[in-house]
């Protein structure tokens, strides 16, 4: 049986029964369903607070309900104050009360605390709710990625009943399933076929075997394989928020195909080697460096370099970057293997000054890329960020944040001002992919300055427009834009004649523009699959009562833009917005909570403060031990202040 233990008292349990778990792929858009099915095995009544953390940085949580003895509770959005004060006094007169909050605890990760109120001795409770998320496309092959070992950490293999299904519909015709993580059957279903079909599969269990002992840490992954490289689109959507409002989104993909040319290219990598990269993040440094210069073509256009920095800074050839060869390689690779997190404390702006002025004295004709290898553990983050957006004329800088602590807003901010891309390596991640998409990119042709310029249709309806800052396209990556305003475009027939236009300039000043109709959402069945109709829905099929994955995506990007404009406060005009669209859309935030209190959830004899027991179930990793210090054969330059 398996069971969720507290961490001051291993004796206490509360025992997970069954695990369900439903995922449905929209195109480019995901839902995943969880239920969790619990037994609380003491004899007395408990309080339990359950945490688990999420680290995909698309995904949100909008619906959260509860199912006792019988009877299904859903959630209301409240603040959190509100919603902890109206928690504490149901507690407090013996009701039974959940609620479900989310923390940015992680820059990487967003955490979820559930509450768990007065839950009776041998009482069972089922906990379900619902995340929006995206898929990941390149080219022909979409990927589908669930973090299981995230969700689910304590959990042993085969020790609760446990079921997992996925349903997946395209606007492309679907060629073959295949997961390189879990065996899967296909449910037959031949009356539906073409690009119509929704495809149903049943998940088994884990490819590889192990002791059932072992924690089952194997994430779900389903690659999906299309006909067609799905064109580009762009999809209008009706929502009815309430009897009174009604709202609606769009949402933009595109998936550019860009005119290649054989360009020579300076690539420069810059490791974090400080104190604060050591143990599994230093390894991960290493591997994801050797993966790096493994990747590269060996064709007479690339010259590379290494930079290694901390509280000081040096390159592994300090006279410039060095032709690609067979032989600079093998020094590279060896060079990788041998980096420890022995440089110190962490400076990350003279580094990088120090690399762009060795790049100004390269060729011209070599187009400069600076890969940053880090867990962003610096002090002046504004200012590296500063610098990268002064210098992205001169070059462009990808960015790899590596560890869970890793400074999320750092490592996407150098990519994003930089005019690159970043990636995240985490835990056992598999990385490979991830690492030849940065690499592919960066030698790929690109435009930045993208911005979108919607139909009058909708600019006249003061549609706020996500992303809000200027984007960069690059050739083979997904690009998706959305909208979203306070009326409904009831003339289909007009706006579907519309068009979307995407334009931007490339890095050697060519402009770039591109059209893209306009389309109703119901062409490509964005519609959640098992939503049942509503009767609102009934009575004007144009409209629905609950958020589409399209409306809850937008606004997930526009809350996560909102947030991020506040450090460590926010201005009550922006918490206030930000509280608004949350309860408006059902959306879960960090200033919001998902409460379910009521009466009715009580039965029996109330409980009292000598009968209630609070038990902690978390997950927060041991803080790593402090590095040692070896010696470095390279040149070193020293950097002014102290060690971190």
């Amino acid at each position: 049986m398996a069971s969720l233990f507290s961490k001051s008292d291993p004796t206490k349990k509360l025992s997970l029964k069954e695990v369900d778990i439903q995922l449905e792929v929209l195109e480019l858009l995901a839902n995943a369903s969880v239920s969790q099915r619990f037994i609380n095995e003491e004899d007395h009544p408990l309080e339990i607070v359950y945490k688990f953390s999420y680290g995909d940085e698309t995904s949100t949580i909008y619906h959260f309900e509860v199912e006792l003895d019988g009877k299904t509770y859903r959630s209301r959005v409240k603040t959190k104050e509100k919603a902890r004060e109206a928690y504490n006094d149901a507690i407090a007169s013996g009701q039974t009360s959940f609620m479900m909050n989310q923390e940015q605890t992680k820059p990487l990760e967003k955490t979820f605390e559930i509450n768990l109120g007065n839950l009776r001795s041998k009482q069972e409770v089922t906990l379900r709710w619902k995340m929006a998320f995206e898929v990941t496309a390149q080219g022909d092959k979409r990927t589908l990625s669930f973090g299981l070992s995230e969700l689910f950490p304590r959990f042993k293999k085969n020790s609760i009943k446990w079921s997992m299904g996925v349903s997946v519909v395209q606007a492309s015709e679907i060629l073959k399933f295949s997961s390189s993580s879990h065996e899967f059957q296909e449910e037959k279903d031949e009356e539906a076929e073409g690009k119509d079909k929704v495809h149903k599969l049943a998940v088994l269990n884990v490819k590889e075997e192990g002791d059932e002992d072992e924690e089952n840490e194997q994430d779900f992954e389903l690659q999906i394989q299309v006909k067609e490289n799905t064109r580009q689109g762009c999809w209008v959507e009706e929502f009815q928020s309430s009897k009174t409002e009604v709202c609606s989104a769009a949402l933009l993909s595109y998936f550019p195909q860009l005119k290649q040319e054989e360009n020579f290219y300076n690539l420069i990598f810059v490791i974090d080697r400080s104190g604060s990269m050591y143990g599994d993040k230093i390894r991960q440094a290493r591997e994801t460096l050797s993966l790096f210069i493994r990747s590269l073509p060996v064709n007479g256009r690339i010259k590379f370099n290494v930079v290694s920095f901390g509280s000081k800074f040096t390159f592994l050839f300090p006279n410039g970057s060095v032709e690609y060869t067979e032989s600079t390689f093998k020094q590279a690779d060896a060079h990788a293997s041998s980096l420890d997190a022995d440089y110190g404390g962490t400076e990350l702006v003279q580094p990088l000054k120090a690399v762009c002025e060795m790049n100004s004295k390269e060729d011209k004709k070599y187009q400069n890329v600076i890969f940053v290898l880090t867990d962003g553990q610096v002090d002046n983050r504004e200012d590296v960020i500063s610098l990268c957006e002064k210098k992205s004329k001169e070059a462009r800088f990808f960015s790899v944040g590596i560890g869970e602590d890793v400074d999320r807003n750092l490592v996407s901010g150098i990519a994003t001002k930089g005019g690159g891309l970043c990636e995240f390596v985490v835990g056992k991640q598999k990385i490979q992919s991830k690492l030849m998409k940065l690499v592919k990119f960066s030698m790929s042709s690109s435009y930045s300055s993208v911005e979108v310029e919607w139909p009058d249709s909708i600019k006249k309806l003061k549609a706020r427009t996500l992303p809000t800052e200027k984007s960069v396209i690059v050739d083979g990556e997904r690009f998706l834009a959305f909208a979203l305003w306070d009326e409904v475009l009831r003339e289909k027939k007009t706006h579907e004649k519309e068009e979307v236009k995407l334009v931007g300039v490339s890095k050697e000043g060519t402009k770039f523009s591109n059209v893209i109709a306009l389309k109703n959402s119901s062409d490509l069945k964005l519609r959640t699959l098992n939503q049942k109709q509503s009767k609102i829905q009934k009575e004007n099929e144009s409209l629905s009562r609950t958020p589409s994955l399209v409306h809850v995506m937008a606004v997930r990007m526009l809350l996560t833009e909102l947030e991020n404009l506040s450090n460590s406060s926010m201005e009550t005009k922006l918490k206030e917005e930000i509280i608004s669209l949350s309860t408006k859309f059902n959306v879960l935030t960090s200033l919001t909570t998902f409460l379910v209190v009521s009466d009715e959830l009580t039965g029996g004899d109330a409980v009292t403060d000598q009968t209630l027991r609070l038990e902690t179930i978390d997950v927060t990793p041991e803080e790593p031990p402090q590095p040692k210090e070896d010696p470095e054969s390279c040149v070193w330059y020293d950097i002014p202040g102290d060690d971190d």
